[in-house]
């Protein structure tokens, strides 16, 4: 805001003593009323004679008064009177000498000019032409505050345009020139800032426009850079540097050296081509370049960074500009300019302001290559810090410079990098990509492009051979880089240079490659996850629309070099993983966007690389032979099979090479064209070519490759959907009939081998196909699978895939074979023949019911009639068992073939159970009698199992063992199944259950069960398969655990069969009262017993025998008085109460105590101790301590027994209702979440000597009846039938 004063309110002014007007003077600022007159002023500055302290003392009231009534002296005088003497006396002081009135004088006039800046502009320009008209006028020796106040005027006012009032520019420019030539420094320096402003204010000679000055301004250019250029070199001072810099890089910037430059690179040119001629005489000027060079080596180690950044900016304008040459770039290495900027960068303590010249400059300078690189190795350390500094710094200005300068040296410089230096390289390197790839790091395209072409000049260096430290960076570098181009659907320009690096890596990982287990195998893995994860994906899905060929080579050429170069293993995997992902349709897509020769070269000869990889070595040959001649299109390709070839060899090469593809790509599920299409083009040519195919057809290896991919176009899904060509097809069958081929000798897809074995025409050659399969299998045991050059052809789980598919005539064919191998007597095929049915049942068991409705029974009996090898004996008895064990009785309707064969065993076995020991062959037997008299409750295999109960020698053995085993006592326990007379035991029992289980259904009512029981002191043998009753509880009291378990089954079943007797036909009970007693002390002895199963079973017999009704009324007395059974109860009473319910293993633990319980509550005469334990309270105690999760079957069905006997109240059932309705829910969701029941996959016999397996399958069998489901299953089934009988019970009553 301006404030306008009006002079009539001004306090009056006293006149001065010489009576000049008081308009001309000026209030001082100390309030007295004082004035200084203005006039009186002028006198006193304009007189040369006047004293100093007079001058000073005017000046510094002159001054204050500026300072306090800058307003009032504007308007009360006319400022401009006092320019003159102010000049005047600023020029005054210098011939005094006077520095502090010099000094003075001039902030005098600064201060005015400050103040008269904005609306009195023309004081500035009076003083700017008074102080140039006096430079200009004289000798500027003794001028330095004058030319310091020009200076400070120029530069504070340019708005203001204080050039224009300079009068005679030229005069002023040369006596300023004249002046560099003064011996004082600070003289120059103002002198040189004075320049620089009026360079920038354009007030120099070449901003002029007329043309007079044309040829005095380039000689007075010239002869201003010489003494500008010694000034700086001479100069210590940083001010004169800084000012000296600062005027020449503005020059510089407008070229006004230019010519000059040029000029005398032209004379040192002349010069050097007239050495001869001038060497006698007088030395010349030294070049302009030279003094340039020497002048800016002091200012470039200047102590002040300023100095150091203004020179690095004027070397850069000056090599960036038009006078810049190769020769002046020489002459600046020469002079050893690079090093001094080096030096810079080295003490720079990565300070931005000076890194980002120094590497411009460098850069610069490394254009001349050969002088530079040397220079560049010196400083090469020194860029390897930088790297560091600018790599962690995002889009930084000189992150590419100083990769290039790097990438320059190692390129130019071979063997410049240590170990180590290329160790930090590589990691400096890895970490730029590894933020870039995260987005964490921003990096321009020109940088990135430079860290992968470094990247590959370290793997090029010697340096980098097999350092390991390499390994790690070598991986995260390719991987990242890599990924950073890959992830968008997009094209990257970026890509190529990561498949340089990717490249250049993978073939650093082979190079040299001795070791397998060296740093470089990581690598190579790294780079094939790289493909895998990143190229491959990236691949398909990038839209190239016809552009970008050379990256899609790039990428093709990495896969091929790992298909080449990789090792075999790895190199095969790739290849599987490539036709896995539709690798053929994928390279005719390319071949379609790129249909040149180079692409069409490398499609073809990769996939013939894929090829060899994924079918074995040299199988790619045909499409290398061909490839020239091969079309771009698959329907082309096709197309060539249907012509005719027999004059045309290129035509038979490129039919074959088409037809190793069609067949490759089968195999991986891939379509190249339309299913009629393939079909109809394989036709043509089986057709075209079936009377000639000598020709066409050179070996197996063709007639393979043509049968398998025509059972594959068959076979497909579409396949039997598309109208096929009868004639073709009986060529196909004829070729396989009567041409040489090997299933084996090549892979083949399962839906042709599927094909080729539901063709009946062609079971014959097939079946030798099988049998050559099984040959091989059984001389590589080890295997699993055919191998050729390690690659797997066919194998057994494709076998075992279709017999259990039951579609084809494979079981037929297995059996057939396992027939004709015995008929025709060689028995080395038939084992082969034996292996492979028994892996195939190993694997999938259920396809027991496909060889059993092949009729492999009658097999089975044939072999053991006609053949007398050990081994085929005990691999069939093996098969033998194990088809029993997983085939479903619906299958087993061949009672007379299982009959013969039952018989053969027991011939086997009948001379040596004399010995009453059984081997473990022996034992393997025993466990098929028992699997046939399991199937035998079935109603199948009846007569089988007749044959076994009823056999004598078996019974004898029985007998023998049992009575030996009884005769130990309590030693018993010592022999466990670990030896030989507890295995046989083992045997011998679970043969006695079968038995039993037996003879329930094929005699019927035919047998009197209490032929178990003992009912005189004589002895009494049975004349069935069969175990007496207390022979079974001795077993059960003195055997191990496993005896025990098997003993007390056997009981179980016995006791059951001898209630039903009584209860169907009315039988009295032939034995004493004493004989079951002790049978009960027996089994109540082990209703706690550690094995619930033992535990349980102990707890059946109990109870029925305490429910059969003949006993005596005494004998019921004596139960309901047992303490025992009151004991056993009572313990039932605490768990069923104790908090430690919770337990699922307690619960277990108390289901022996609840059998009791319901047996006791089944009495006609309850105890009355019962009534009294399972009172109304307790009742309430167990369903309040019970939850959902603690219900067992045994529970409910105690609870139910409790509801039938009217224990329960109506609260109390309703209580029950709503418990198990949860407990119902619980199970359902428990079995939806249940995992799938295992399969009986392992559930199969491999050797003999697995006695502990057979053993343990039986007893399953044993335990479930139910093959199908597993342990927790069947607890549910039992849990919800007893929960389902409660509540309809429960509705009755």
């Amino acid at each position: 805001m301006e404030v306008e004063l009006d002079v009539d309110e001004l306090p009056p002014i006293r006149t001065c003593a010489k009576g000049h007007r008081s308009t001309f003077s000026v209030a001082a600022a100390d309030g007295s009323g004082a004035a200084i007159c203005l006039t009186c002023l002028s006198t006193l500055l304009s007189d040369p004679s006047s004293l100093s302290h007079h001058v000073s003392y005017a000046l510094s009231q002159l001054s204050v008064a500026l300072l306090h009534n800058r307003q009032l002296l504007f308007c009360t005088c006319r400022p401009h009177l006092l320019v003159p003497p102010l000049v005047r006396a600023l020029a005054a002081t210098g011939d005094r000498a006077d520095d502090r009135l010099a000094r003075q004088a001039a902030d005098v006039i600064t201060d005015l000019c400050n103040a008269a800046a904005d609306d009195h502009s023309y004081v500035v320009g009076e003083f700017v032409g008074r102080i140039a008209d006096l430079l200009t006028s004289g000798c500027l020796l003794r001028q330095l505050y004058t030319l310091h106040c020009f200076g400070v005027l120029l530069s504070s006012h340019q708005n203001a345009n204080p050039a224009a009032h300079i009068g005679d520019k030229f005069s002023l420019f040369s006596n300023l020139l004249d002046g560099l030539q003064l011996p004082s420094e600070e003289i120059r320096g103002e002198i040189f800032f004075v320049l620089y402003k009026m360079s920038l204010l354009q007030a120099t000679p070449w901003d002029l426009i007329y043309d007079d000055s044309v040829a005095d301004s380039s000689a007075t250019g010239e002869r201003l850079l010489h003494l500008s250029l010694e000034a700086l070199l001479k100069s210590q001072s940083n001010d004169v540097r800084m000012n000296c810099v600062a005027f020449l890089l503005v020059l510089t910037k407008r070229g006004v050296f230019e010519n000059f430059f040029v000029h005398d690179q032209n004379n040192i040119d002349v010069r050097e081509t007239n050495d001869s001629v001038q060497s006698n005489e007088t030395s010349l000027p030294t070049p302009l370049i030279s003094l340039f060079a020497d002048a800016i080596k002091g200012s470039l180690l200047s102590s002040n960074t300023e100095v150091q950044v203004g020179t690095l900016d004027l070397i850069f304008h000056f090599l960036s500009s038009d006078m810049s040459c190769f020769g002046q770039i020489q002459a600046l290495l020469n002079e050893n300019i690079a090093d001094y900027v080096f030096e810079v960068l080295r003490l720079s303590g990565n300070n931005d302001i000076l890194i980002v010249p120094c590497i411009q400059v460098l850069s610069l300078l490394a254009n001349a290559v050969e002088i530079f690189k040397e220079r560049l190795a010196i400083g090469f350390p020194t860029l390897l810090f930088v790297l560091h500094y600018v790599a962690e710094i995002p889009f930084h200005p000189v992150q590419s410079h100083v990769l290039k300068l790097i990438w320059t040296c190692i390129l130019n410089s071979p063997g410049i990098m240590s170990i180590s230096q290329a160790e930090e390289i590589a990691v400096t390197l890895t970490e730029i990509f590894r933020r870039h790839s995260t987005g964490e790091l921003g990096m321009s395209p020109e940088a990135f492009t430079l860290a992968c072409s470094t990247f590959v000049e370290i793997l090029k260096s010697s340096s980098s051979f097999d350092i390991q430290k390499l390994s790690s960076p070598i991986k995260e570098a390719s991987r990242n880089a890599i990924s950073s181009c890959t992830k968008s659907h997009e094209y990257s320009d970026l890509l190529l240079y990561s498949l340089y690096l990717l490249k250049e890596a993978l073939l650093y990982s082979r190079e040299e490659y001795t070791n397998p287990n060296s740093h470089k195998t990581d690598i190579e893995n790294s780079i094939i996850e790289t493909c895998e994860t990143y190229l491959l994906p990236w691949l398909q899905r990038v839209s190239f629309d016809g552009q970008h060929e050379e990256a899609l080579l790039g990428v093709l050429e990495i896969f091929h070099i790992i298909l080449l170069k990789g090792s075999d293993i790895k190199a095969r995997k790739f290849a599987d993983m490539l036709a896995s992902s539709s690798w053929f349709s994928l390279s005719f897509g390319c071949l379609g966007l790129f249909p040149s020769d180079h692409m069409k070269s490398r499609v073809y000869l990769m996939l013939s690389s894929v090829i060899d990889k994924v079918l074995g070595t040299d199988f790619g040959q045909a499409i290398r032979d061909a490839y020239m001649y091969l079309p771009s299109d698959p329907l082309e390709l096709i197309y060539l099979l249907g012509q005719k070839s027999l004059q045309d060899i290129n035509l038979v090469s490129c039919q074959h090479a088409a037809l190793i593809i069609l067949y490759v790509s089968s195999l991986y599920g891939e379509r190249l064209a339309d299913e009629n299409q393939m079909l109809a083009s394989i036709e043509q040519y089986i057709l075209i070519n079936s009377n000639s195919f000598s020709c066409g057809i050179t070996d197996s290896m063709m007639l393979t490759q043509l049968v398998n991919l025509y059972g594959f176009v068959r076979g497909a899904p579409y396949g039997y959907a598309i109208p096929y060509s009868p004639e073709a097809e009986k060529a196909v069958f004829h070729l396989i009939a009567e041409k040489e081929w090997d299933l084996l000798v090549m892979r083949i897809h399962p839906i042709a081998l599927k094909w080729l074995f539901q063709q009946e025409e062609i079971m014959k050659p097939m079946s030798q196909q099988v049998l050559n399969f099984c040959k091989f299998y059984f001389s590589n045991k080890t295997q699993s699978c055919v191998y050729l050059d390690g690659i797997q052809l066919l194998d057994i789980q494709m076998i075992a895939g279709l017999v259990v598919s039951g579609d084809s005539y494979i079981s037929s064919v297995l059996v057939s074979l396992l027939r004709q191998q015995i008929e025709e007597g060689r028995e080395d095929d038939c084992i082969c023949v034996l292996n492979v049915t028994a892996e195939v049942l190993s694997i999938f068991p259920n396809v027991s019911d496909q060889f059993c409705l092949c009729s492999i029974a009658d097999a089975f009996r044939s072999l053991h009639h006609s053949v007398h090898s050990s081994e085929i004996f005990v691999s069939c008895s093996l098969l033998v068992f194990n088809v029993l064990y997983s085939a479903s009785y619906r299958t087993l309707s061949q009672d007379d073939d299982w009959l013969a064969v039952t018989v053969e065993f027991l011939e086997y076995l009948n001379p040596k159970l004399a010995s009453q020991s059984c081997s473990q062959e022996d034992n393997v037997i025993l466990g098929i009698f028992c699997l046939i008299l399991h199937h035998s409750t079935n109603k199948v295999l009846q007569e089988a199992a007749k044959a076994i109960t009823l056999s004598s020698p078996l019974v004898s053995l029985m007998d023998s063992v049992v009575q030996t085993a009884c005769s130990k006592g309590p030693a018993l326990v010592e022999h466990d199944e670990e030896t030989a007379l507890g295995e046989s035991l083992v045997f011998v029992l679970l043969l006695s259950f079968f038995s039993l289980e037996s003879l329930h259904v094929i005699f019927e009512e035919n047998m009197d069960w209490q032929d178990f029981l003992e009912f005189s002191n004589e002895v009494h043998s049975l004349s069935v398969l069969g175990i007496a009753c207390h022979d079974l509880c001795r077993l059960i009291h003195f055997g191990s655990s496993l005896i025990k378990l098997i003993a007390s089954q056997c009981l179980v079943e016995l006791l059951a069969r001898i209630s039903d007797q009584r209860i169907h036909q009315n039988y009295d009970l032939k034995c004493s009262f004493r004989y079951l007693e002790s049978i009960m002390s027996v089994t109540e002895g082990f209703l706690f017993y550690e094995d619930i199963n033992v535990a349980r079973n102990c707890s059946i017999c109990f109870g029925t025998i305490l429910c059969w009704e003949k006993l005596g009324l005494q004998e019921k007395k004596a139960i309901k008085e047992t303490k025992w059974c009151r004991l056993v109860m009572e313990e039932l009473a605490i768990a069923l109460t104790a908090p430690g319910l919770a337990s699922r293993s307690f619960t277990n633990q108390q289901k022996s105590a609840a059998h009791l319980a319901v047996s006791l509550l089944k009495l006609d005469q309850v105890p009355g101790w019962i009534k009294t334990l399972f009172n109304n309270s307790f009742i309430s105690g167990i369903i309040k301590n019970i939850s959902a999760r603690n219900v067992t079957a045994e529970v409910v069905k105690l609870f139910r027994e409790l509801m039938a006997k009217k224990y329960l109240s109506q609260e109390q059932v309703a209580a029950l209702h709503h418990l198990f309705q949860i407990c119902k829910k619980q199970v359902y969701k428990d079995s939806t979440n249940m995992q799938h029941v295992e399969e009986n996959s392992g559930k199969v016999v491999t050797a003999h000597d697995d006695i502990g397996k057979i053993c343990s399958m039986l007893i399953h069998i044993m335990l479930h009846k139910n093959l199908d489901c597993n342990d927790l299953q069947i607890e549910h089934k039992k849990l919800l039938d007893e929960i389902e009988i409660f509540f309809q019970e429960s509705s009755r009553q």
